[in-house]
């Protein structure tokens, strides 16, 4: 079965290495290739990686997760109308830049009580959820590529509690609608829900894999003969060689491993970097000026969703051309970034009405 929607519109010198002598001798073609085979989310390794452990229990379908749908462009209209129920997978929706709002009442399992359980959603497209009453609450991106699957719905649930909220899902995903690879927009793509999951995380394992990418990138992506790089691929292998996906003290040792090797201090006269959050969201480019506006909503709840739940995290957002159109269509996300900056922790800069593509400003 097809479902087809409303097209949206809103109104309104290499003699400067460093010595080697001290960095452990690992491999190399065989210790990247292991640590991507590791890491990765698919593939022949799957089972041995790190990937099927990141959640330790999950549930699906009713009576847990209820879903309905109802293609119409604004939650004002969404909220008050009758969704049609449907089965996940069973349908495409379509096409290209049509909205569809999906209902989602879920009953926590028994399983679950005293959990953070979270959402795992996956359309392959972009989304928003939005709460009951109407707030834009997170973005949520589909697919494999730079994907947000998950909506953490309660920090504690207790088992049998309900919630009810709503999905925008956008019929594109976060390069427009090309097929694969392209930027040749597809009029007539169509998506499919894949995935509805209730889940819990296994934290520790997690907070391994996030530790392990970060490695990963020291590795590959500075000098191979410098000793951060080498030494960060040797903490790698030696994690992957501890790793017991079911063994707690094992899975401390590692998270141990990596923890030591990040909190290392550099001396006292190398630079001081301090990284913030940013969005370049592009104002015109692959999508209708629309769809840049729904971006925006999608792109900022989400960071003020992470500054909830790390209190340290600082966010900056240029284009005020992007504040005025959220001022007009998202008044209770906009009043919320404005607390944000009071409380320093959205930085708001910009050098133009509209970000140039490559933009290089002073926060003093």
């Amino acid at each position: 079965m097809t479902i087809y929607g409303h097209r949206h519109c809103h109104h309104a010198s290499n003699d400067l290495k460093p010595p080697l002598d001290n960095a452990p001798s690992v491999p190399t073609n065989i210790a990247h290739s292991r640590l991507n085979n590791f890491l990765a989310g698919a593939g022949q390794f799957y089972s041995m990686g790190i990937h099927n452990r990141l959640w330790i229990l999950r549930h699906s379908g009713a009576p847990h997760v209820q879903l309905k749908v109802y293609s119409v462009p604004d939650v004002k209209d969404a909220i008050t109308q009758k969704f049609q129920e449907f089965t996940i997978g069973q349908h495409d929706f379509g096409p290209s830049w049509t909205t569809h709002w999906f209902q989602v009442t879920v009953k926590i399992p028994e399983a679950l009580d005293g959990h953070e359980v979270t959402l795992q959603w996956d359309m392959g497209c972009e989304g928003l959820v939005w709460s009951h009453d109407g707030v834009p609450l997170q973005g949520l991106t589909g697919g494999s590529d730079q994907a947000r699957h998950e909506f953490i719905i309660s920090k504690k649930a207790k088992a049998n509690e309900v919630y009810l909220f709503y999905i925008e899902a956008a019929c594109n995903g976060m390069f427009g609608v090309g097929a694969s690879d392209s930027m040749v927009a597809d009029p007539n793509r169509y998506f499919k829900l894949k995935q509805a999951d209730l889940v819990v995380a296994n934290k520790p394992v997690q907070d391994l894999y996030h530790d392990l990418t970060i490695l990963r990138g020291i590795a590959f992506d500075t000098d191979s003969n410098s000793i951060q790089a080498r030494k960060a691929l040797w903490v790698a292998n030696e994690v992957i060689n501890n790793f017991i996906g079911d063994d707690e003290t094992a899975i401390s040792e590692c998270n141990r491993l990596t923890r030591d090797f990040l909190t290392e201090q550099n001396g006292s006269e190398m630079h001081r970097v301090t990284a913030i959050g940013n969005c370049h969201i592009d104002t015109a480019w692959l999508w209708p000026y629309d769809e840049t506006k729904r971006k925006v909503a999608r792109s900022w709840s989400s960071q003020l969703n992470l500054m909830e739940r790390y209190p340290d995290y600082v966010f900056t957002a240029s284009q005020a051309q992007q504040y005025e159109w959220l001022q007009e269509l998202y008044p209770k996300l906009f009043e919320k970034i404005k607390i944000a900056e009071k409380n320093e922790q959205w930085e708001i800069i910009g050098g133009s009405w509209v970000e140039h593509g490559k933009s290089l400003k002073c926060l003093y």
